[in-house]
């Protein structure tokens, strides 16, 4: 029954569930006798008028009560709960006894006593219960917990309405009080384990009037308390039409049985809005939307008694607070509660109950004194609709501060890197550069000609730098100048590097020198004159590339240097062809990239993306599945402009290619060209069969709006790609629970591919919903789904707690609804029901599930599927089987199975998996 109300307990949960709704009926059943049995006692003898003054009293004796049990706080707050439980059943007791003696005095005191008992009380209750249950347990739990409260009082008020045919209401108050007193047990025999750590005792005893100060200074629990304070004063002023209503109505003898009845059918109402409506509404509403509710009906039937003030009027009004207060408006008042810290939680609410509910009493008694005293009683009415117009205000108000008592502990708790754009630089940027190629540190002389350069300020490097120390900044800078054509750097070429003790340094200056100012008849007698084999190496390299005349002599000049060439020497090779852009010789470089040694490799790699050309971006997309290279390859192709964009887009869409390398394309692509890659990788995600490819593309599409938080996305595409994985997410879901359940319905079953379909399937859900989040981020930017998902995964139980319910108040339904129950801590049977609109429940036959599996679009779920189905012996199947081979979905795996299913099974199986296949058994 709960599950269909909307309620989904877990094995784990149960004994707290069961002992709060079993305490709560108890003494909501009791209590509900107590104020019956008052108000029958009271209303017949003390003129209503009074009221007011009693309800000033409550809240006086309240906030005197509150004070004591804090200053009397000694042990955890189940011990404090049964202690405070038992003085109220004990008191009640007395006081029932004591009431002939006492006379009107004691209707006095009896008309306190009830207030006082439940703030004894339901403070504690709902602490301890804020203590056990996270956020979004709270959420699925609370409404079942209350609705323990709407049984015990339907109980109460019904029994009561029979007991006063035979017996006195002050003998019921006796025996309201004998099962208060039975109810303080409950908790120390159902609660265990929940008592509050030494440590903290001394924090949870409450801070003073200075504490509630300090706490409320934010504006979350402020706004709580204020709304308590609206809610109390709603209340109390409708309380009072109610009674000066009814009392203006009927016969003083006629009160006790009408005020049973009407109580009785008000609790029956409460109990039927708990089972009918409440589940329902806690799963798509936020709490603070639940809370408004309540006023917002009280604003029209609080319109209605102040317009025609009839007892019918009157009667709507206390329907309204009868049927919501502690039902729908109780359980969304502890669920705003709930995302507080302990600590912060206990003051909360010992200040929602003195400053706010017994502060409402107050100001409503006092302004119904004043009414009353100006001869304008009759205006109450007109007050409640505008109290209670507040109150919902307040209430619709609070939902922004709520969802951010979740998103604080999740998303403050990373920093997202953010992409900074470089400003451009000012005259005193510039001399801050240029001083810093003066500096010791190699690296930032280094990054100060990268800048320079970048800005197009290259012409304020001084030549001077060619004499630095450092041949990394020398070879830096010639390449620098030989770019921009600077033929101020000749002289120090010709003069001092082409003399240089590094080989390094003096291929590179043989190289700037030719791009600088061609002289083939310099470079021929520096051939000549050069001893190593590098230097030589990058002569003939160059004077390969000046050859425009007579390529086969280049050619064969370039093949001599490379006989037998050492790795330094390649290298420089490498360097040579590729910032000269040798593109003739891109197949020298496409050999050079799948030598042996990775530093020449790397080095080919590189001059590739220098070239540039399409048949070096084409070799470079190759090399991206190389996982040695892939950076280097990632970064050269970087280079390559719209010719490696193309290259790139070519490999993205071919499923084809090996994955390896379409693995590596998202990430290439965003790389290169960031603002095209985004709507390209987006496009693809929606015929894209890779699931591997799909999450790269989506994880690159967040770094990309990451680092351009402006860039646009087609909302429509990320939608629908947002709906796929949520489908895909509970198809996995569903198999999964399918093979589970055939697995415990036949033993036999369980085999090892069995358990490896399990942890397969329960991956891919896994997996699915990271996408989901990512996506979520993609189209919702401003909300960091990203970190939410990261807080989901964490493990911490109130660290994903907040993120759950931070979800639930982010999207709108049906997606809320489903990607919550993807989430929520509940078990994985009740996930399902949460999946309309994005999946139809499956077929629920074990092997009517293996032959889906067998057309799966993923290999490897095939093949598992494959080695299952023959480890069962299911030989019903081979043509399922056999059919994959026709369709190209063949596998080793599967001719495997065909084998076994055959009496043919392989050297490679095995024979336990060959007896067990023997005889083959169908379906």
């Amino acid at each position: 029954m709960l599950r269909r109300l909307g309620f989904l307990v877990r094995a784990d949960e149960r004994r707290h569930v069961a002992a709060a709704f079993g305490f709560l009926m108890v003494f909501v059943g009791s209590h509900t006798v107590l104020e019956t049995a008052r108000d029958a006692l009271f209303l017949t003898k003390i003129p209503c008028p009074l009221l007011p003054v009693v309800d000033m009293a409550i809240a006086v004796v309240s906030f005197v009560v509150t004070r004591l049990q804090l200053a009397l706080s000694r042990g955890g707050p189940r011990r404090e709960m049964a202690t405070w439980t038992a003085f109220g059943g004990m008191g009640s007791i007395l006081l029932g006894l004591l009431l002939p003696v006492l006379g009107s005095g004691g209707l006095y005191v009896l008309y306190v006593w009830p207030g006082v008992v439940a703030t004894l009380t339901l403070v504690h209750f709902w602490s301890l219960l804020g203590g056990i249950f996270t956020a979004t347990q709270a959420k699925r739990l609370f409404g079942i917990v209350s609705l323990g409260s709407m049984i015990g009082a339907f109980a109460g008020s019904g029994g009561m309405t029979i007991a006063l045919r035979y017996v006195s209401p002050g003998a019921l108050v006796v025996v309201s009080g004998v099962v208060l007193t039975t109810a303080s047990l409950m908790p120390l025999f159902f609660f265990r384990g929940t008592t509050a750590p030494s440590a903290r005792r001394a924090e949870d005893r409450g801070p003073g009037l200075a504490g509630y100060a300090y706490i409320l200074r934010g504006p979350y629990p402020r706004n709580l308390v204020s709304i308590a304070l609206f809610a109390s004063a709603t209340l109390t002023f409708a309380d009072y039409v109610f009674k000066t209503t009814i009392v203006d109505s009927l016969p003083k003898e006629k009160l006790p049985q009408a005020l049973g009845a009407i109580y009785t059918g008000l609790n029956a109402l409460s109990l039927l809005v708990q089972l009918a409506g409440v589940g329902f509404v806690l799963r798509k509403l936020a709490p603070p939307v639940i809370l408004a509710v309540l006023p917002v009906l009280l604003v029209f039937s609080g319109g209605g008694v102040a317009i025609t003030g009839v007892l019918a009027a009157a009667l709507a009004v206390k329907a309204t607070d009868g049927a919501l207060r502690h039902s729908l408006h109780k359980t969304a008042m502890e669920l705003l509660v709930v995302p507080l810290s302990d600590s912060v939680r206990r003051t909360v609410k010992s200040a929602m109950e003195v400053v706010g509910q017994r502060g409402g009493q107050m100001v409503a008694s006092a302004v119904i004194l004043l009414a009353d005293a100006s001869g304008i009683g009759s205006a109450i009415a007109w007050v409640l609709t505008l109290s209670a117009l507040a109150w919902a205000v307040s209430s619709f108000r609070l939902r922004p501060l709520y969802v951010e008592q979740f998103r604080r502990p999740v998303v403050d708790s990373r920093a997202l890197a953010r992409y900074v754009h470089a400003p451009k630089l000012d005259v005193a940027s510039l001399e801050t550069l240029i001083a810093a190629l003066d500096s010791e540190s190699n690296d930032e002389v280094l990054a100060a000609l990268g800048i320079l350069e970048r800005e197009r300020k290259s012409r304020l490097v001084p030549t001077l730098i060619l004499y630095h120390p450092d041949e990394e900044v020398v070879i830096a800078a010639l390449r620098l100048f030989s770019r921009t054509r600077r033929t101020g750097a000749l002289h120090a070429i010709d003069s001092s590097l082409t003399k240089h003790q590094s080989f390094r340094v003096r291929a590179e200056a043989y190289a700037a020198r030719a791009a600088i100012e061609p002289d083939l008849t310099f470079l021929r007698r520096a051939y000549a004159e050069e001893t190593s084999c590098e230097g030589r190496a990058a002569i003939a390299a160059v004077l390969a590339t000046e050859r425009t005349d007579d390529l086969d002599e280049a050619r064969r000049m370039l093949d001599e240097v490379l006989e037998d060439a050492s790795p330094a020497t390649q290298v420089v090779i490498c360097e040579v062809l590729g910032w000269r852009r040798a593109i003739q010789f891109t197949d020298v470089l496409e050999t050079l990239a799948t030598v042996p040694d990775l530093d020449v490799r790397k080095s080919a790699i590189h001059s590739l993306g220098d070239i540039a050309s399409t048949r070096a971006a084409t070799t470079l997309v190759d090399l991206l599945g190389e996982e040695p290279v892939q950076r280097s390859a990632r970064q050269a192709l970087a280079r390559t402009g719209d010719v490696g964009f193309g290259a790139l887009e070519a490999a993205l869409r071919d499923p084809k290619r090996p994955s390896a390398v379409r693995w590596a394309v998202p990430r290439a692509l965003a790389l290169l060209d960031p603002e095209r890659a985004a709507p390209a990788l987006l496009a693809n995600l929606r015929v894209e069969p890779d699931g591997m490819v799909r999450f790269r593309s989506i994880v690159t599409l967040g770094n990309i709006l990451e680092q351009r938080p402006k860039l646009r996305l087609d909302r429509k595409l990320i939608d629908q790609e947002i709906r796929n994985n949520v489908s895909r997410a509970y198809r996995y879901l569903d198999r999964r629970l399918v093979l589970e359940a055939g697995a415990s319905e036949e033993a036999g079953r369980k085999k090892p591919g069995h358990g490896l379909l399990v942890d397969l399937l329960r991956d891919k859900q896994r997996s699915a919903i990271g996408r989901i989040f990512r996506l979520l981020s993609l189209a919702f930017p401003q909300h960091r789904f990203g970190d939410i998902y990261l807080a989901i995964e964490s493990g911490e139980r109130g660290f994903r707690a907040n993120a759950v319910e931070l979800t639930h108040n982010l999207l709108k339904s049906p997606l809320r609804e489903a990607v919550v129950g993807l989430v929520d801590e509940i078990d994985d049977e009740a996930r399902l029901p949460f999946s309309e609109g994005y999946h139809a429940p499956i077929d629920r036959s074990y092997e009517g599930l293996l032959r889906s599996l067998l057309r799966s679009s993923s290999a490897i779920v095939r093949d598992i599927a494959a080695f299952h189905v023959a480890e069962l012996g299911l030989a019903d199947m081979i043509e399922d089987l056999a059919s994959l081979g026709s369709e190209g979905k063949g596998s080793a795996d599967v001719d495997r199975a065909l084998d076994i299913l055959g009496g043919r099974p392989p050297p490679s199986v095995g024979a336990s998996l060959a007896v067990d296949a023997e005889p083959a058994r169908a379906g």
